[in-house]
């Protein structure tokens, strides 16, 4: 009888010791894979969304890579231009068709600031607002 029960002490106390390495096995392996994911969007991204008139894509990278602190150089700039104009042409036209002429007077003048930051990308400004029916 007394073999059976320090067997079977010594028994559970190898299983709580494997549990306690199981679960510090999954944590380290959560801690590693979950939190730090990180992407960003590069130039080549920026512009296959614009090649493609995927205006709100373009949207969500510049804001992807502002969270992410990514720096950006002149071109990509350009491209930040481009989806902060379609962004601001979104929410006058959203604005103006409600009827709320003080909000849409703000991004009118914040799509004015984002042409100006367009760059060689000047000529999409007649693309985004007939794609937003504005003209």
């Amino acid at each position: 009888m007394k073999k059976n029960s320090v067997l079977s002490a010594i028994l559970t106390v190898v299983m709580v010791i494997e549990c306690v390495l199981i679960i510090i096995t999954f944590g380290v392996f959560w801690s590693e894979f979950s939190y730090d994911y990180s992407w960003y969007a590069d130039e080549d991204d920026m512009v296959y969304a614009i090649e493609q008139e995927r205006y709100g894509q373009l949207v969500k990278n510049y804001y992807y890579n502002e969270l992410g602190g990514e720096k950006a150089n002149n071109d990509m700039r350009e491209c930040y231009g481009v989806a902060k104009y379609f962004e601001a042409a979104l929410w006058h036209n959203a604005y103006e068709t409600v009827g709320d002429s003080r909000r849409s007077g703000i991004y009118a003048e914040k799509m004015a600031d984002a042409y100006e930051e367009m760059g060689v990308y000047h000529f999409l400004d007649t693309a985004i607002l007939e794609k937003l029916n504005m003209e």
